[in-house]
């Protein structure tokens, strides 16, 4: 009974339906830890997957004790079960990319991905898997080449394997959908994208609200900000539905729309979209405040040229110093979250640095 619930609770996860899986998955450990306290492999099994779906439904805490669990029990009780552990590492991999822990997660991604080849049978669609996953840890690390390289492959692998309609041909999509947007290849990227979401949406998916939003930041980058700005709210409405208006992905899509409202001109919308972007990311701790921070500094420079061409020159200099600050903070956040050549770093230093040149 136990491993059908495992299989069962797999499946659930795969369409998306986390809560039950949840439920499921929960109920196979129960019975392991009761009755079979030495079947370490099915557990190991039971909680990586537990975990992943714990990781969906935002409860961060419960999500790391089970899939470091995991992996300590592959390592420990069954290390020749590389399958195993690769998705174990996949997993967590996953999980330190969403806490914003990319280094880590580079680290246990690129082990899996190791693993994969070296020491599993061949499995196509598991190495498109990790490969998608890599390449989104490149992605927000700056280094876009890489990133669209592997999310190339994934897809590559993917539809050499799948239907065309396959809901992992539709998740390779969107990541490669994600790496153009970073490239400001908008035109590729509203192309896989829209792609994407047909095939989402044609499976009644939870991922659908994930294509909105990647999606409404490709019309953002086109400079169509109305439509941009529909799609970022539909995303929104579907993420606080199912998810709740703390979890971190609200904050992702707030400092979008945010962004978008700052590109209308609609600046008091736009940096209360912004705060509660940032509120929710200091909760979780989260480094990419550093790009709320960012647009920040832009909605304050903003202000200040309106202040001074007003004639409001006191006002003006307390909007700009704001703007330094918050550009400040958003350099702190990424010294201590990137690596030192990260061009995060980068670029923040020169807006800093012709900002300040500015302002003397």
């Amino acid at each position: 009974i136990a491993h059908t619930l495992i299989y069962l609770g797999t499946l659930y996860k795969k369409t998306g339906d986390y809560k039950k899986a949840k439920y499921l998955l929960e109920e196979s450990l129960i019975i392991y830890n009761n009755h079979l306290p030495t079947n370490y492999e099915m557990i190991a099994w039971a909680s990586f997957n537990l975990g992943d779906a714990y990781r969906n439904l935002g409860k961060h805490t419960k999500a790391k004790d089970l899939l470091e669990k995991s992996l300590s029990i592959y390592r420990t009780h069954a290390p020749k079960n590389y399958s195993g552990m690769v998705w174990s590492l996949t997993y967590l991999g996953n999980f330190y990319r969403d806490q914003g822990h990319y280094e880590k997660a580079r680290i246990s991604l690129e082990e899996s991905l190791f693993l994969s080849k070296n020491h599993v049978s061949p499995n196509p669609l598991s190495f498109a898997r990790i490969l998608g996953y890599l390449g989104r840890v490149y992605k927000e690390l700056g280094s876009y080449d890489k990133a669209k390289n592997m999310a190339q492959q994934s897809l590559s692998i993917s539809q050499e394997h799948l239907p065309e309609e396959n809901l992992d041909i539709a998740w390779a999509l969107r990541g490669l959908g994600m790496v153009y947007n970073a490239l400001e290849q908008y035109e590729n990227a509203k192309k896989v994208l829209e792609k994407s979401l047909s095939i989402y949406k044609s499976k009644n998916h939870i991922d659908v609200s994930s294509v909105f939003w990647c999606l409404g930041n490709t019309y953002k980058g086109l400079g169509h900000y109305e439509e941009a700005r529909k799609l970022l709210q539909k995303s929104l409405v579907g993420y606080e539905n199912q998810y709740g208006k703390d979890h971190l992905n609200t904050a992702f899509i707030l400092r979008d729309l945010g962004e978008v409202y700052l590109r209308e001109d609609h600046l008091e919308a736009s940096e209360t979209s912004l705060q509660k972007a940032l509120e929710i990311f200091q909760q979780y701790k989260h480094p990419d405040n550093y790009t709320v921070l960012e647009i920040l500094t832009e909605l304050y420079l903003e202000k200040s040229k309106r202040a001074e061409n007003k004639g409001n020159l006191q006002q003006s200099h307390i909007f700009k110093v704001q703007a330094l600050t918050y550009l400040n903070q958003a350099l702190k956040i990424v010294r201590t979250y990137f690596p030192s050549d990260s061009p995060h770093i980068k670029r923040i230093q020169n807006r800093l640095k012709n900002l300040e040149k500015g302002y003397k």
